[in-house]
Protein backbone atom coordinates (compact mmCIF):
# COMPACT_ATOMS: atom_id res chain seq x y z
CA UNK A 1 0.00 0.00 0.00
CA UNK A 2 1.69 3.50 -0.91
CA UNK A 3 -0.63 4.84 2.19
CA UNK A 4 1.33 5.96 5.39
CA UNK A 5 -0.44 4.57 8.68
CA UNK A 6 1.12 7.66 10.45
CA UNK A 7 1.19 10.94 8.47
CA UNK A 8 2.11 12.95 11.67
CA UNK A 9 5.74 11.83 11.88
CA UNK A 10 6.56 14.28 8.92
CA UNK A 11 3.82 16.71 9.40
CA UNK A 12 5.09 16.94 13.00
CA UNK A 13 9.51 16.14 13.10
CA UNK A 14 9.73 18.42 9.97
CA UNK A 15 12.37 15.92 8.92
CA UNK A 16 12.35 13.09 6.27
CA UNK A 17 10.31 10.12 6.68
CA UNK A 18 11.05 6.77 4.80
CA UNK A 19 8.98 3.80 5.53
CA UNK A 20 10.88 0.37 6.13
CA UNK A 21 8.39 -1.95 6.10
CA UNK A 22 4.72 -2.32 6.97
CA UNK A 23 2.98 -5.46 7.98
CA UNK A 24 -1.13 -5.15 7.31
CA UNK A 25 -2.03 -8.32 8.40
CA UNK A 26 -0.66 -8.82 11.62
CA UNK A 27 -3.23 -10.73 13.16
CA UNK A 28 -2.31 -9.81 16.59
CA UNK A 29 -5.39 -10.47 18.83
CA UNK A 30 -5.56 -10.63 22.81
CA UNK A 31 -9.06 -11.90 23.55
CA UNK A 32 -9.73 -11.02 27.46
CA UNK A 33 -13.51 -13.00 28.21
CA UNK A 34 -14.83 -11.19 25.04
CA UNK A 35 -12.56 -7.88 25.35
CA UNK A 36 -10.70 -8.10 22.18
CA UNK A 37 -7.05 -5.96 21.65
CA UNK A 38 -5.84 -6.28 18.06
CA UNK A 39 -2.77 -5.01 16.51
CA UNK A 40 -4.44 -5.10 12.96
CA UNK A 41 -1.13 -3.32 11.04
CA UNK A 42 2.14 -1.47 12.15
CA UNK A 43 5.04 0.46 10.18
CA UNK A 44 8.00 1.32 10.87
CA UNK A 45 9.35 4.55 9.78
CA UNK A 46 13.06 6.15 9.65
CA UNK A 47 13.10 9.64 10.40
CA UNK A 48 16.07 12.07 9.71
CA UNK A 49 16.90 15.75 9.77
CA UNK A 50 13.93 16.32 12.24
CA UNK A 51 13.68 19.75 14.17
CA UNK A 52 14.25 19.58 17.95
CA UNK A 53 10.98 19.26 19.19
CA UNK A 54 11.41 15.41 20.08
CA UNK A 55 14.79 15.69 21.34
CA UNK A 56 13.64 14.22 24.25
CA UNK A 57 12.17 11.50 22.72
CA UNK A 58 15.53 10.78 20.47
CA UNK A 59 18.14 11.06 23.26
CA UNK A 60 19.06 14.66 21.78
CA UNK A 61 19.66 12.72 18.22
CA UNK A 62 18.10 14.14 14.97
CA UNK A 63 16.93 10.88 13.44
CA UNK A 64 15.19 7.31 14.62
CA UNK A 65 12.56 5.09 14.30
CA UNK A 66 8.97 5.45 15.02
CA UNK A 67 7.19 2.41 14.45
CA UNK A 68 3.02 3.20 14.47
CA UNK A 69 0.68 -0.06 15.70
CA UNK A 70 -3.13 0.77 14.38
CA UNK A 71 -4.69 -1.08 17.60
CA UNK A 72 -8.54 -2.17 17.58
CA UNK A 73 -10.48 -2.37 21.42
CA UNK A 74 -13.50 -4.28 21.30
CA UNK A 75 -15.92 -4.83 24.24
CA UNK A 76 -18.06 -7.60 23.13
CA UNK A 77 -19.25 -7.74 26.61
CA UNK A 78 -22.22 -6.60 28.09
CA UNK A 79 -20.50 -4.00 30.57
CA UNK A 80 -17.93 -1.21 30.83
CA UNK A 81 -14.64 -2.71 31.30
CA UNK A 82 -11.74 -1.10 32.45
CA UNK A 83 -8.45 -1.40 30.42
CA UNK A 84 -4.83 0.48 30.09
CA UNK A 85 -4.63 -0.31 26.41
CA UNK A 86 -0.54 -1.55 26.93
CA UNK A 87 1.77 -2.33 24.00
CA UNK A 88 4.99 -3.54 24.54
CA UNK A 89 8.04 -4.35 22.47
CA UNK A 90 9.71 -7.10 24.38
CA UNK A 91 13.63 -7.68 24.03
CA UNK A 92 15.92 -9.84 26.03
CA UNK A 93 13.26 -10.49 29.14
CA UNK A 94 10.02 -9.32 30.94
CA UNK A 95 12.22 -6.07 32.06
CA UNK A 96 13.80 -5.21 28.92
CA UNK A 97 11.20 -3.54 26.57
CA UNK A 98 10.08 -0.53 24.69
CA UNK A 99 6.11 0.70 25.92
CA UNK A 100 3.89 2.06 23.07
CA UNK A 101 2.44 5.80 23.68
CA UNK A 102 0.65 8.78 22.63
CA UNK A 103 3.96 10.42 20.82
CA UNK A 104 2.59 11.30 16.94
CA UNK A 105 -0.87 10.28 17.51
CA UNK A 106 -2.34 12.62 20.55
CA UNK A 107 -5.73 12.81 18.70
CA UNK A 108 -5.69 9.45 16.49
CA UNK A 109 -4.65 7.37 20.22
CA UNK A 110 -7.40 4.95 21.11
CA UNK A 111 -10.04 6.33 23.12
CA UNK A 112 -13.96 5.80 24.50
CA UNK A 113 -16.38 7.64 22.47
CA UNK A 114 -19.05 6.73 25.44
CA UNK A 115 -17.48 6.87 28.71
CA UNK A 116 -15.50 9.81 30.05
CA UNK A 117 -13.18 8.12 32.46
CA UNK A 118 -9.97 7.28 30.98
CA UNK A 119 -9.10 3.66 30.44
CA UNK A 120 -13.18 3.08 30.85
CA UNK A 121 -14.69 1.07 27.61
CA UNK A 122 -18.31 1.09 27.25
CA UNK A 123 -20.32 -2.21 26.38
CA UNK A 124 -20.19 -2.82 22.70
CA UNK A 125 -17.95 -0.22 21.92
CA UNK A 126 -15.22 -0.40 19.80
CA UNK A 127 -12.42 1.72 19.31
CA UNK A 128 -9.95 1.81 16.75
CA UNK A 129 -6.48 3.95 16.85
CA UNK A 130 -2.76 4.86 16.86
CA UNK A 131 -0.33 4.08 19.51
CA UNK A 132 3.72 4.17 18.74
CA UNK A 133 6.96 3.46 19.91
CA UNK A 134 9.79 6.03 19.09
CA UNK A 135 12.85 4.43 18.84
CA UNK A 136 16.60 6.20 18.83
CA UNK A 137 19.03 4.21 16.70
CA UNK A 138 20.75 2.54 18.85
CA UNK A 139 17.63 1.04 20.46
CA UNK A 140 16.54 0.53 16.96
CA UNK A 141 19.32 -1.69 16.15
CA UNK A 142 18.97 -3.36 19.22
CA UNK A 143 16.22 -5.21 18.49
CA UNK A 144 18.32 -6.98 15.61
CA UNK A 145 20.17 -8.14 18.34
CA UNK A 146 17.25 -9.95 19.76
CA UNK A 147 13.65 -12.04 18.83
CA UNK A 148 11.81 -8.96 19.69
CA UNK A 149 8.38 -9.67 20.80
CA UNK A 150 4.88 -7.79 20.89
CA UNK A 151 3.31 -7.91 24.18
CA UNK A 152 -0.07 -6.95 24.41
CA UNK A 153 -0.59 -6.24 28.20
CA UNK A 154 -3.62 -7.75 30.51
CA UNK A 155 -4.73 -5.72 33.33
CA UNK A 156 -8.45 -5.36 32.41
CA UNK A 157 -11.56 -5.13 34.55
CA UNK A 158 -14.93 -4.56 35.76
CA UNK A 159 -14.21 -2.09 38.06
CA UNK A 160 -12.02 1.33 38.63
CA UNK A 161 -10.04 -0.13 41.70
CA UNK A 162 -8.67 -2.67 38.64
CA UNK A 163 -9.68 -5.34 41.65
CA UNK A 164 -9.87 -9.06 40.20
CA UNK A 165 -8.50 -7.82 37.35
CA UNK A 166 -7.52 -10.33 34.19
CA UNK A 167 -3.97 -10.58 34.19
CA UNK A 168 -3.09 -12.74 30.87
CA UNK A 169 -0.92 -11.18 28.78
CA UNK A 170 -0.47 -12.00 25.26
CA UNK A 171 3.06 -12.35 23.41
CA UNK A 172 3.82 -12.38 19.83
Amino acid sequence: SSEILNPNIAELTEGNVEIIYTNENPNFVHDMNGFKVSVDAYEIAKVTDMNGDFYIEFDDQTDGYVITAKVTLDNTTDKAMYYNSNLLIQLTNESDYYQSGRTFVREEYPKSSIEEETSKWGAGEKVTGLVTFPLTNDEFDALATVKPKLVIEGGLADNANFSGMYREKAIF
